[in-house]
């Protein structure tokens, strides 16, 4: 349970984010799969149907696992020495990652990605605490995020 003075959400399971990627990408996958080799093999869309939406659990069950181990959820905390010098290399490098920023008070920041971030991108938060920043934002971005931070 998050405490009353943190703003940051609850990073994503794995199996949460394997889930909610598997379900979004099966339906399409085995509708378009489906569709595609029923005007191949000129054969009727029912016909087909059966056998697309067996690929298109499989093909949901491999891309959810998959993409889940970079998608999860990730929380990580940042040393601050100064905090207006930090967050303006923050704002830099969220820049240089495609985000932008949604919101912005004193101490909690949030950003939301933009289409050069990548369609799988979520909000990645960050409050700044006493002498350090959490970051709470999908794994494969926390990192690039701390290794831009690290550099800059």
């Amino acid at each position: 349970m998050k405490s009353a003075s943190s703003l940051l959400p609850e990073p994503r399971s794995y199996a949460g984010t394997a889930i909610m990627l598997g379900a979004i990408t099966a339906l399409p996958f085995a509708l378009l799969s489906s569709w595609l080799f029923a005007s191949m093999q000129q054969r009727s869309f029912g016909e087909i149907l059966p056998l697309g939406l067996c690929a298109g659990l499989s093909f949901g069950l491999f891309f959810g696992l998959t993409m889940a181990f970079f998608l999860k959820g990730e929380t990580a905390p940042v040393e601050v020495a100064n905090s207006k010098s930090f967050v303006s290399r923050l704002n830099v490098a969220m820049s240089q990652l495609g985000y932008n920023p949604a919101t912005q008070t004193e101490d909690f920041f949030t950003y939301k990605p933009s289409f050069q971030a990548g369609l799988a991108a979520v909000m990645i938060s960050v409050q700044l605490q006493e002498g350090r920043a959490v970051v709470v934002g999908p794994k494969m971005y926390v990192k690039k995020l701390l290794k831009r931070l690290a550099t800059g």
